[in-house]
């Protein structure tokens, strides 16, 4: 269903600015309700440039069961690297998380399990009053901006990470139009990003893809996400990109399937894959 450009060897990476900020790692704080939880350590592995953030991943706010599942612990433990490394292919979104919020909330990206728009349309999915929803293991997320609970409506209002490193803000900047109105995906590159601030960032929108669309840097933790081994090209001819831009989901070609490697695959796995998406 996807097709999704596997590099047979890893590109050289451009070193970007410094991931977060003093200020943005002291604003990962929850209030302690809920059983949400969240910590970033930047100094244990500071000589190895990442960053651990641990978090319960439970809201720090009420929630509503509007679907069969029930919110749980999950324990998240990313690393991202506290310089991030621009590759030279943007990178796919996996299904699943892409982020944290500054709670500890994953972010996810803005399809259905079967690529459909979560957010609007008629194949949307069902949001608390909080705008988030569990997975059937108990996940809590976000597919879109957090309006109601999370986000204050402030210029320049971080709201959390992504697993590349680079920060997620609000879509009120004060380098556009002085904070007055909201930035739109037009507004914004291939990734849903811009460094008119003066440093690389994220910016969460009301319109499609809401919060990103690709990873612009390198994503250290294959735990986590698949973009270091799998990144999407926006030359593409699929239908999927057709439809959906840029974003790439890294879903399998045959059943849907998501492909979530524990490491970088082998170059006769690279060249496996290859075969296979052009079967």
């Amino acid at each position: 269903m996807v097709l999704c450009m596997v590099p047979l060897l890893l590109m050289f990476s451009l070193r970007g600015s410094a991931a977060l900020t003093a200020s943005e790692i002291s604003a990962f704080t929850v209030t302690g309700s809920y059983d949400a939880t969240v910590s970033v350590d930047a100094t244990t592995y500071a000589a190895q440039n990442r960053i651990k953030i641990s978090a319960s991943g439970m809201p720090d706010h009420a929630w509503q069961m509007v679907n069969p599942n029930t919110p749980t612990v999950q324990n998240h433990v990313i690393n991202i690297l506290n310089t991030p490394e621009d590759q030279s292919s943007y990178g796919c979104l996996p299904m699943g998380k892409v982020g944290l919020t500054k709670t500890g909330v994953a972010l996810f990206n803005p399809l259905t399990a079967e690529d459909y728009n979560a957010v609007e349309g008629s194949n949307a999915e069902t949001f608390d009053s909080c705008d988030g929803h569990a997975t059937n293991t108990g996940e809590y997320h976000y597919h879109k901006l957090p309006h109601n609970c999370l986000y204050n409506k402030g210029v320049d209002e971080f709201l959390g990470v992504a697993l590349d490193g680079y920060p997620i803000y609000g879509p009120l900047a004060s380098w556009h139009n002085g904070g007055a109105t909201n930035l739109t995906t037009a507004d914004l590159d291939k990734c849903h990003g811009s460094d008119s601030s003066g440093t690389y960032r994220y910016y969460m929108t009301y319109d499609w893809p809401y919060i990103m669309s690709c990873f612009k840097g390198k994503v250290i933790d294959m735990r986590a996400s698949s973009s270091v081994a799998y990144t999407c090209t926006s030359s593409s001819t699929s239908s999927f990109d057709s439809a959906w831009g840029f974003l790439c989901s890294c879903t399998s070609a045959n059943d849907g399937g998501e492909l979530r490697p524990t490491a970088a695959p082998s170059l006769l796995s690279a060249l496996l894959l290859i075969m296979y998406y052009n079967h």
